[in-house]
């Protein structure tokens, strides 16, 4: 066991909501909006009986201060879920500077839908915990995916980033020098897959012990863009290497 293990566990815990709504529609055949509706359903059974299941909470996450969250970041979950729940679509924010918040608009599923363009509100991003998730869904098994958004996600906010010179050099090297990390040691696969969490978090302690003091405040979904897009644009044969299971 390392230092880091701990570290790993919590981060690991975590389930991105997009993710967990997708996950749990494909399990139980059905669409997002009855899996939000659901969802909704076990949050209010964990507050009027929490000694059943456990609590199932809505959190943030960041990789100081772990899980928090508060009353009324819960109210502003609750309202963006049953916004899902009602038949509304969701989107993350364009803008610059926004990302990490989504709108939404009401869908196909009313009479009277939003115009394609017409996306409104601001809701942050959330997290449940996988622990306490597989208490209320059991089809889960624990097999939720990795909570990292998708490599193509990720992508699309990288192509948002001015290009700086030396770029596709220094891509080339970070894409390198990551499959070095997932070959050498399975401290950095999960589910037989790179993990874009651990290579960032591996990144982010070396740099606080061997780098600038400036350099200590660079949020992690920076290293885990530019890891992404360095392997989707230079490595495409080893990303989908990596999808597969390998022998142990």
């Amino acid at each position: 066991m390392t230092g880091l293990d701990a570290f790993y566990n919590e981060s690991e815990d975590k389930i991105w909501f997009g993710n967990l709504i997708s996950e749990l529609a494909r399990l139980n055949n059905e669409n997002e909006r009855m899996i939000a509706a659901a969802i909704l359903s076990n949050y209010r059974l964990s507050k009027t009986k929490p000694d059943t299941l456990g609590g199932l909470g809505f959190y943030q996450f960041d990789w100081v201060s772990g899980f928090t969250t508060n009353e009324d970041f819960e109210k502003q979950c609750v309202e963006f879920l049953g916004l899902l729940a009602m038949g509304h679509e969701y989107r993350e924010s364009p803008i610059p500077g926004e990302e990490g918040t989504f709108n939404v608009r009401k869908g196909e599923d009313f009479l009277y839908h939003d115009d394609e363009d017409d996306w409104y509100g601001s809701y942050d991003s959330f997290y449940f915990k996988r622990s306490e998730v597989v208490n209320f869904f059991p089809e889960l098994d624990m097999n939720v995916p990795d909570n990292e958004p998708e490599i193509g996600a990720l992508s699309k906010k990288v192509e948002r980033e001015q290009n700086w010179r030396g770029k596709d050099t220094a891509l080339k090297m970070i894409a390198g020098m990551a499959i070095a990390l997932f070959e050498s040691s399975k401290d950095f696969h999960s589910g037989g897959n790179l993990s874009i969490n651990r290579v960032s978090a591996q990144v982010i302690e070396n740099n606080i012990i061997f780098g600038n003091d400036e350099d200590s405040d660079t949020h992690p979904d920076t290293f885990r863009r530019l890891l992404t897009n360095a392997l989707d644009k230079y490595a495409p044969k080893f990303k989908n290497k990596a999808t597969k299971k390998r022998p142990k």
